[in-house]
C-alpha cells in the first residue's frame, strides 16, 4: 500500500501569512452586528448585551493589566466569535416562539432569559448569526483571494515537502480557506461535475472521494467559503434526492456565485435531537461543531481522518 503523509492544518496555520485571527475575526463581527438590537425600542445591539454578560461573568478572571485596556480588547481576550455565535444558537431555546415541539427545549422548564432579553426580536438572533458568518466568509475570502502575493511561503511548505519525501498528502483542514487547493492543484476532495452545471457547482460523490490513486487528498473539516446548498433550475431540483441528505454541502466554482446564492437564500434553522436550536451553513462555527458534522461532506471528511491517523505512518500538524 502507497505510504501517505497525514497534514492537519489549524488556525495557526494562516496567521503568519495574514495576519488574520480570531482576534481580529471577533472584532469584526462585534462591529458588523450593531444594527442588529435587542428590540425595536432598546438600542442596545444583540452582540453587544451578549458580549456585556460575558465580560460580567468573566470580570474576576481579567488579569490586572489586561484591566487597563479597552473594553475591546479585554473581550477578545475572553470570548471570541464562536462564543457570541453559540448564544445567538441558543436563545431561541427561550424564546418558545413557534409552539410546536420540535422547536422547543428542556431549557424551558428550569431556566427563564435575563429581563433584558425578555422582549427579544425573534428575527434579530437571526440576522446576527447570519451576519456573523457573512463576516467570516468575506473576512476569508479577502486573503483567500492574494494567494500569489501572501501565499508563497505557504505554498512552499507543501511544495518542500512533497520534493523531499516523494509522498502524497492527506491534507485536513480547519479552516475555510482555499489556499491548499491553490497549492496543489492536483488532489481529491471528492467533488465532481454536474451535467449543466460544470460553470457553477460540483456535488459530492462518496465513491470518487474514496479513490485510491495518486492523487492528494483535501479535507475541509469544517466546511469552506465556496461550500454551500445546490441552486438547480426547478426541472433538476430532485435530481439526487434520492442519493443525498437534503442537508449535503456542494461546492460552488468561485466564491462570488458562492456568496450570491448564499445571499439569495432562505434556510430555515435545524434542531437536535434533544430540541436545542442549530444553525446549519457552509462553514461549521459556534460551540455544538458535532451536530453539524453528521452530512456529507463533512461526516465523510471526519471518517477518512479517523483512517488515514491509523494507516499513515507519518503525521504534520500545523497550527
Amino acid at each position: 500500500m502507497e505510504q501517505r503523509i497525514t497534514i492537519i492544518l489549524g488556525a495557526g496555520a494562516m496567521i503568519d501569512s495574514t495576519a488574520v485571527s480570531t482576534k481580529t475575526l471577533t472584532e469584526k463581527v462585534i462591529n458588523n452586528c450593531k444594527k442588529y438590537k435587542i428590540n425595536d425600542s432598546n438600542d442596545t445591539s444583540l452582540v453587544d448585551a451578549i458580549c456585556n454578560n460575558f465580560l460580567q461573568i468573566y470580570n474576576k478572571e481579567i488579569s490586572p493589566l489586561l484591566k487597563k485596556c479597552s473594553k475591546m480588547d479585554k473581550l477578545t481576550s475572553i470570548i471570541s466569535f464562536e462564543d457570541i455565535y453559540h448564544v445567538l444558537e441558543l436563545l431561541p431555546n427561550y424564546l418558545n416562539s413557534h409552539g410546536y415541539k420540535s422547536n422547543e427545549s428542556a431549557f424551558q422548564i428550569f431556566s427563564i432569559l435575563n429581563q433584558e432579553f425578555k422582549n427579544l426580536k425573534p428575527q434579530n438572533i437571526y440576522g446576527a448569526a447570519n451576519e456573523i458568518i457573512s463576516t467570516i466568509n468575506n473576512e476569508i475570502y479577502s486573503y483567500d483571494s492574494e494567494f500569489t502575493d501572501k501565499g508563497k511561503n505557504f505554498s512552499r511548505f507543501f511544495q518542500e515537502i512533497a520534493q523531499n519525501t516523494n509522498l502524497k498528502f492527506d491534507i485536513f483542514n480547519l479552516n475555510y480557506d482555499t489556499w491548499v487547493e491553490q497549492t496543489l492543484g492536483n488532489y481529491n476532495d471528492g467533488f465532481v461535475e454536474i451535467p449543466n452545471y460544470e460553470n457553477k457547482m460540483k456535488r459530492f460523490d462518496i465513491s470518487e472521494y474514496l479513490k485510491s490513486d495518486n492523487r492528494h487528498t483535501i479535507s475541509h473539516l469544517h466546511g469552506q467559503i465556496c461550500f454551500e446548498y445546490p441552486e438547480f433550475s426547478p426541472k433538476d431540483i430532485n435530481t439526487y434526492a434520492f442519493q443525498e441528505s437534503h442537508n449535503t454541502l456542494y461546492k460552488y466554482v468561485d466564491f462570488s456565485t458562492a456568496k450570491s446564492y448564499r445571499e439569495r437564500s432562505i434556510r430555515s434553522s435545524d434542531h437536535t435531537q434533544s430540541g436545542e436550536n442549530l444553525f446549519r451553513t457552509n462553514i461549521v462555527t459556534g460551540l455544538m461543531k458535532t451536530d453539524k458534522l453528521l452530512w456529507n461532506p463533512l461526516i465523510m471528511y471526519h471518517n477518512k481522518l479517523a483512517n488515514s491517523l491509523i494507516s499513515n505512518k507519518r503525521l504534520i500538524l500545523v497550527g
